[in-house]
């Protein structure tokens, strides 16, 4: 997870939206030592190389049953649903992506 306010949301949104507000967060999903996740598509990197930077907070999920082509094939799968037309800031971004691969 990647705060992509760099700590501004936490320390203004009190007094800018009256609702404290800890993050605006990016997040990706690790697996098969790449780091996955929705900007103008489907993206991938090796991890800790993508261009957000370093996370601010790492979610451990658990393991993945299936195996890298699976998971490779389940991606071509999503194309449909995340791609550079189809990205909606509030409603289809990078959390709504790194929820399907989960």
């Amino acid at each position: 997870m990647y705060d992509i306010s760099h700590g501004m949301a936490a320390s203004m949104s009190q007094m800018l939206i009256g609702k404290y507000i800890d993050g605006i967060w990016h997040t990706s999903i690790i697996v098969y030592g790449k780091e996955y996740y929705f900007g103008k598509g489907i993206c991938h990197d090796l991890v800790g190389n993508t261009p957000f930077g370093k996370p601010t907070k790492v979610v451990e999920l658990g393991e993945t049953r299936h195996s890298e082509k699976r998971f490779v094939l389940g991606l071509d799968d999503l194309l449909s649903k995340f791609n550079k037309d189809t990205y909606h800031v509030i409603n289809n971004n990078c959390n709504h992506f790194s929820e399907a691969c989960t």
